[in-house]
């Protein structure tokens, strides 16, 4: 979890993210909820969870990856839980 929050700005980012630990992977720390999903769990709009996951991105916690499937039509995302001073290039 989250030891300092100061880079958040709303609880509901606090509540996506909790939502993004419950379902990820222990070793990998990858998660693909649906924001459908991410939403219902953190008890919030589609809207407000997009803007939150952006948020969380934004601030370092976690990094989104687009997934595509055969067809071309987007997957749910891919979601990597961060150390909050790691950085992706």
């Amino acid at each position: 979890m989250i030891d300092n929050d100061a880079k958040l700005s709303k609880p509901v980012e606090l509540a996506v993210y909790a939502v993004l630990c419950m379902y990820a992977d222990n070793t990998t720390k990858d998660a693909y909820p649906s924001v459908a999903t991410i939403a219902k769990k953190s008890r919030c709009s589609e809207p407000v969870a997009r803007r939150a996951l952006i948020s969380l991105e934004n601030a370092g916690y976690i990094d989104i990856k687009k997934r595509f499937g055969k067809s071309g039509n987007q997957l749910s995302n891919q979601y990597y839980l961060l150390d909050p001073d790691y950085q992706i290039e």
